[in-house]
């Protein structure tokens, strides 16, 4: 009975050390990206997770992680081909995978570089009306995997709370925003 209550206390302690480099997150973005010659630019919520390691450098830090976003406020595009149209853009999914290598500096501020694979699901359509009538419908979309990279700067308020601003481009599609990030 000793042994299995030594070995559970041992087992907890390990995996609360592990847990605490987990690094989770939440924003609010712009997505802007040229589709056939439009621009547009839905705002997207975004959800991060990530396991923070430590480095043989006393300020460097690798963190591996993955991203959701879903949309938050949809684009209005004026389509003039088939016909005028004002199509309504959303993203209606994203996900990415990222790499980042983060440098804590003075102060509690941070900067990071991530290079990124992701991918975002854009699309809207509506009817194009001539004289009353339907003649087609116009539809903007994008489903792609983008490679690219992201870049950012952060303040640490607390050991475990900190607040970014970043800056992600994959070709023709940007994303910008502030999160709120905690270890756990």
């Amino acid at each position: 009975m000793l042994r299995k209550l030594v070995l559970a206390c041992g087992l907890l302690s390990v995996s609360s050390l592990a847990s605490a480099q987990w690094v989770g997150g939440v924003g609010y973005y712009n997505l802007s990206a040229d589709i056939k010659g439009y621009d547009v630019s839905p705002y997207v919520y975004g959800f991060s997770l990530g396991y923070e390691y430590e480095t043989i450098f006393p300020d460097l830090t690798i963190i591996p992680g993955a991203s959701l976003y879903l949309d938050a406020n949809d684009d209005v595009v004026n389509v003039t081909s088939p016909g005028p149209a004002r199509v309504h853009v959303e993203n209606n999914f994203g996900m990415g995978v990222n790499l980042r290598f983060q440098w804590q500096g003075d102060s509690g501020l941070y900067f990071y570089v991530a290079p990124t694979l992701s991918r975002f699901d854009i699309e809207g359509s509506e009817p194009v009306f001539v004289n009353g009538q339907v003649i087609g419908k116009a539809t903007l979309n994008e489903d792609n995997w983008l490679a690219g990279g992201g870049l950012g700067i952060g303040y640490r308020a607390t050991d475990r709370i900190s607040v970014e601003f970043s800056f992600e481009e994959y070709g023709d599609t940007d994303l910008m925003g502030l999160a709120l990030r905690y270890g756990f």
